[in-house]
C-alpha cells in the first residue's frame, strides 16, 4: 500500500537511520525544531492513545474549557502555525505526541499563575529556546482570550506543575469515563 502526504510534509518524514540537525530552517529563517526522541515516538503514541490523551487544537471549545480551567498543560506551536495543547496524567503525552511528531516553533508548559497563563519552553523532546519562546508565543497563544507572561522555568519547577496537574487530570479522567481529551478519533488530527 503506497502512503501518500501533502507535498511540504515529506521533510519531515522519518527516514530509517536519518539524523536532523537540532535546528533547521523553515519558512526562511525561521527556526524549527525536531523532536529528539523519533524511536520512542510510536509507543509514546500508542500509550496516550489507550489512556485517552489527545492534542486539542486552538480554535475549538474544547481548547477554551482546558485554557480556563487553571490547569496546567502541555502546548505546542507547529511549523504550521498551528497550536495544540494537552492536558492529563503527567508523562501520558509528550510534546511530540502533541505535534504528532512535525517539527515545531516553540513548545513547554502553561500553568496558570494570579489570573495570568504563564508560558515556558519547557520540554525535553524539542528542547526549544528562551528566544523561539519569545518568538512565537505571542504568535501562538493571542486572540485565546488570556493574559500571557514567558517565564523561564526549571525542570524541578516543571516537574511539581505537572505533578498537581495529574491530580486534576485523573479526577477529570475519571468523570468523564476515561475520554480526556479526545478531539476526535487518533487518526483525524487536522494539521
Amino acid at each position: 500500500m503506497k502512503i501518500s502526504y501533502p507535498f511540504n510534509m515529506r521533510p519531515f518524514l522519518p527516514r530509517a537511520n536519518q539524523e536532523y540537525s537540532d535546528l533547521s530552517h523553515f519558512e526562511g529563517s525561521t527556526r524549527a525544531f525536531f523532536n529528539k526522541y523519533p524511536s520512542s515516538y510510536a509507543a509514546e503514541l500508542l500509550h496516550s492513545q489507550q489512556v485517552g490523551i489527545f492534542p486539542i487544537k486552538k480554535g475549538t471549545s474544547e481548547f477554551d474549557v482546558w485554557v480556563s480551567s487553571g490547569a496546567s498543560m502541555k502546548w505546542v506551536y507547529t511549523v504550521y502555525r498551528k497550536l495544540y495543547i494537552a492536558v492529563g496524567v503527567s508523562g501520558t503525552a509528550s510534546h511530540a505526541v502533541i505535534a504528532r511528531g512535525l517539527p515545531v516553533y516553540s513548545a513547554g508548559m502553561a500553568c496558570w499563575n494570579n489570573y495570568t497563563l504563564e508560558i515556558s519552553a519547557y520540554t525535553g523532546h524539542y528542547q526549544t529556546s528562551l528566544y523561539s519562546l519569545r518568538s512565537h508565543a505571542y504568535e501562538a497563544w493571542r486572540d485565546c482570550g488570556v493574559n500571557i507572561r514567558i517565564v523561564d522555568w526549571r525542570e524541578q519547577q516543571a516537574t511539581a506543575l505537572e505533578e498537581n496537574s495529574r491530580m486534576f487530570a485523573e479526577a477529570e479522567i475519571l468523570l468523564r469515563g476515561n475520554r480526556l481529551n479526545r478531539a476526535g478519533n487518533p487518526g483525524d488530527y487536522p494539521l
